[in-house]
């Protein structure tokens, strides 16, 4: 739906930056992330059957 989710870019929360494969993991603080809404991004690339992220024109969601 094209929603956005502002994550504080601090070591506490996103623990990972990885520059290579173009992702941030991050540990959501309770609240800050509606969990019924959010889509994590290995189900997204299962789902697609081609286990690359980022050639889609849709944001992503669940990524920092």
């Amino acid at each position: 739906d094209g929603s956005e989710v502002m994550i504080p870019f601090v070591e506490e929360i996103v623990t990972e930056i990885d520059l290579e494969e173009q992702r941030a993991v991050i540990t959501p603080p309770p609240g800050l992330i509606d969990e019924s809404e959010a889509v994590i991004a290995s189900s997204r690339d299962q789902e697609t059957g081609d286990g690359a992220s980022g050639d889609t024109d849709e944001a992503p969601k669940g990524d920092a």
